[in-house]
């Protein structure tokens, strides 16, 4: 998932070639006339007009989904989707799909979860993929196979497997779905759409909604008035239900004095009250902040414990900082070889591979203390 607080905006370069930078913008005019067309002869009319297009994969799947095809058009292309009409709320046993891909923090799983970062995807993938045959009229199914196709960065599946989902009412689809919507991950950039999908789920109770608008708000643009005000408030009703990344977005707030005075006393605070519900992100700027004394008194070992934390969760920051805590004696002995070993997992994680187990001796995590006695 990226700092989940942070939308950032992408723009078309305003140099280059103005011939093909037309010709891209044609391109997206037609898909957005015809992506939510319900008639395959639209979408195979955009097809052909751009058989090789930017949304080529995309509109095969959802061609696939309209007729019902039992198989994809195209190599890697699989039909994962059935029609809305025929997802169920039924809920099937238990299955691997659940262990390997549900979100720790979907209300309605059925399994512990798996944080993104640790998904092994190809796995994940084909499990949730045998769970579709078995039953295939289960949004929760639809939801976890997205959450394992982003994964793997095969955005536009994704994207069809989170949009089943969420059209049959599953919230956390509706919020990932939003989160693609507003990023233009696999699919046209539309803010506006992406708050529509965020005020669904939040009528549907799910905080994390709540966080996704309070960005959208925060960053404006795409048709969205900027409100910095709106955001915070969105951000403080999702964190009084205890959502860790309301939390961390109020302390990003407060660090950069947006909505809300410039508090570093507060956002260390923010960060605090996330980290303590195991959000990593959080864990990470906490150790920075004890790291060069910002907002709280400087204590370069209590930095490295909160990076051992985050890092321990797959934060990209904090193996960074660890490499350099470690690489120069700051917090810690010096130690290169485990110096050397958190800048190898950084770009393990970095490239997109997929999780590896190392010994917790190798990479320090046998030193992480209980950060209660650090208080």
């Amino acid at each position: 998932m990226f700092l989940r607080a942070l939308l950032i905006a992408m723009a078309m370069t305003a140099f280059g070639d103005l011939a093909h930078a037309q010709s891209d913008q044609g391109e997206i005019t037609f898909w957005q006339s015809v992506q939510d067309s319900k008639d395959p002869a639209e979408l195979e009319a955009y097809l052909q007009a751009y058989p090789e297009g930017k949304f080529s994969a995309l509109a095969r799947i959802r061609i696939n989904k309209l007729q019902g095809a039992a198989e994809p058009l195209s190599p890697g292309q699989p039909a994962n989707a059935v029609s809305n009409s025929a997802l169920t709320t039924d809920q099937p046993p238990v299955t691997e799909c659940d262990r390997l891909a549900a979100q720790p923090s979907d209300p309605r799983k059925v399994a512990e979860g798996v944080r993104y970062t640790r998904i092994r995807f190809d796995a994940a993938i084909a499990a949730c993929r045998k769970a579709l045959e078995s039953y295939p009229g289960t949004p929760r199914f639809h939801f976890q196979l997205g959450r394992a196709l982003e994964q793997k960065k095969q955005l536009p599946e994704a994207y069809e497997a989170y949009h089943s989902a969420a059209e049959a009412g599953y919230p956390m689809a509706m919020v990932n779905m939003a989160f693609m919507l507003a990023f233009g991950s696999g699919v046209p950039k539309d803010v506006a759409e992406a708050a529509r999908w965020f005020r669904k789920a939040i009528d549907e109770g799910e905080p994390e909604a709540m966080t996704g608008l309070g960005d959208v708000l925060m960053m404006g643009g795409g048709g969205i008035a900027k409100d910095e005000s709106g955001a915070i408030k969105l951000y403080r009703k999702a964190a009084s239900l205890g959502e860790p990344y309301a939390m961390l977005n109020l302390g990003l707030s407060y660090m950069n004095g947006e909505g809300v005075p410039k508090d570093l006393t507060e956002a260390a605070r923010w960060y605090r009250k996330a980290a303590d519900l195991g959000e990593p992100t959080s864990m990470s700027y906490l150790g920075g902040m004890f790291e060069e004394g910002e907002g709280v008194a400087k204590n370069e070992a209590e930095a490295v414990q909160w990076y051992l934390k985050a890092a321990e969760l797959d934060d990209l920051g904090a193996m960074f900082a660890l490499a350099g805590m470690y690489e120069d004696g700051r917090g810690v002995p010096k130690d290169p070889a485990k110096a050397a070993e958190w800048k190898r997992r950084f770009e393990d994680e970095l490239n997109g591979r997929e999780p590896s187990d190392v010994p917790a001796d190798d990479l320090g995590l046998d030193e992480l203390e209980s950060l209660d006695k650090l208080d």
